[in-house]
């Protein structure tokens, strides 16, 4: 399978300090740079008309793609492909129709690994924007009309499942190397509200951060103990004190395969 990699950047200290320092990048798997768009949907659909793959990888600046990557996905696509040949969107992290986190990666915001490995993928509702993986056969597009860039991965997935295409979290973890949340206000609130009209019919929908709802009395919630931790412990972020992405990956096991011959045997805490 022909795959190429998208993302949307505003910042190109961390894009170097993450995206192309990842071995299928500086290995030479392609990759489009998308900068200047008012949207994440704008961005994606514009790569889309000029790419030619069989998929497209969209990842934020700040990710860290491991050793092996490549081929690791396209054994985790071999295995839906047995499950579900009409499958349209794949993510590394999502949230299951119930309501349930699913999949794996390393969180900088977190300082930990999020999630747990799987043993075969799994059907969800939404996935977190850090990586999609969209089947270009499939036709889908992002929604234009949807503001800002938070929210795409539950929106692209309720698109597919709309059209009957299958949604599924796979185990390809990828070291996120992000900051601490902030507050949800302005862009998110935006996205929110435009996103319970859209898919009114259909909510409540999980996502990873706060459950789609018609009113969100939880992102509100959420807001307010944001709010009062800022109030507390107010932080300045560095990015060059970040921990180094490739010694996450090493030490964690997402590298593949890996030194002792098995994905993720050679997993242990940091």
């Amino acid at each position: 399978m022909k795959i190429c990699v998208v993302a949307p950047v505003n910042d190109d200290a961390i894009l170097e300090r993450d995206l192309l320092r990842s071995p299928p990048i500086v290995d030479g798997l392609p990759l489009s740079i998308m900068r200047g768009y008012k949207s994440a949907a704008s961005a994606y659909n514009a790569a889309l008309k000029q790419v030619s793959a069989d998929l497209a990888v969209f990842v934020h600046q700040d990710v860290y793609l491991p050793s092996g990557w490549v081929e690791l996905v396209q054994q985790r696509i071999a295995e839906v492909d047995l499950i579900d040949p009409n499958w349209a969107v794949l993510g590394l992290f999502g949230a299951t129709a119930s309501g349930n986190h699913v999949g794996r990666l390393w969180c900088g915001a977190a300082e930990r690994e999020l999630g747990s490995k799987l043993s075969a993928p799994q059907p969800v509702v939404s996935i977190d924007e850090v990586l999609i993986i969209l089947r270009l056969g499939s036709g889908l597009r992002f929604d234009e009309g949807l503001p800002g860039f938070h929210l795409y991965g539950t929106d692209i997935a309720q698109i597919a499942l709309a059209q009957q295409r299958g949604v599924y979290v796979i185990d390809a973890p990828v070291v996120h190397n992000t900051k601490k949340p902030g507050s949800l206000r302005g862009a998110y609130f935006k996205a929110f509200r435009y996103m319970a009209g859209k898919w009114r019919k259909r909510l409540p929908i999980p996502t990873v951060v706060v459950s789609l709802t018609r009113w969100g009395a939880k992102m509100y919630i959420r807001e307010l103990k944001v709010f009062k931790n800022q109030m507390l412990q107010p932080r300045k972020v560095d990015i060059t004190k970040k921990t180094d992405p490739a010694d996450i990956a090493r030490q964690f096991g997402y590298e593949w395969p890996s030194n002792e011959g098995g994905f993720g045997s050679n997993l242990r805490k940091i």
